[in-house]
């Protein structure tokens, strides 16, 4: 299953999982305000961050087969969107959420998603192709 191309998809799916299961497992330490479909959705959304990471390295290998793009750069830029897209569709939810935990003004917006799509997203595209780089070339 590792030695097709779907295998660099395989991976960065449980890369995504790994992540998922950080935040299903550690949230509710943090604050006992966290609902349990929250943590499903967090979990479920990290694995579909992943699945689209290693969709992106697949396609942009079809794309632009004579040029690499770092697995970091995609895995940031999907990151990126993946959470624009979480912090404009729900925006009131964050903040009431992150209202619950004792930070700075400055990091209690929305807002705080951005970076750590682009910092989660990086993670786990770079991890994606540290294992299971994408040869040069069409499949």
């Amino acid at each position: 299953m590792f030695g097709i191309p779907g295998g660099h998809m395989a991976i960065a799916k449980l890369a995504g999982l790994a992540v998922g299961l950080v935040y299903f497992f550690a949230l509710p330490s943090l604050t006992d305000q966290i609902a349990l479909n929250l943590r499903w959705g967090l979990l479920l959304w990290y694995l579909s961050l992943g699945a689209v990471i290693g969709l992106s390295g697949l396609a942009l290998r079809q794309m632009m087969p004579r040029r690499r793009v770092p697995g970091w750069l995609i895995g940031a830029g999907v990151g990126l969107w993946f959470n624009f897209l979480a912090m404009v569709l729900g925006w009131q939810m964050i903040g009431e959420f992150l209202a619950g935990f004792a930070l700075p003004a400055e990091l209690n917006t929305p807002l705080i998603l951005l970076p750590e799509g682009i910092v989660l997203g990086g993670l786990i595209g770079a991890i994606t192709h540290l294992l299971r780089p994408l040869p040069r070339g069409p499949f």
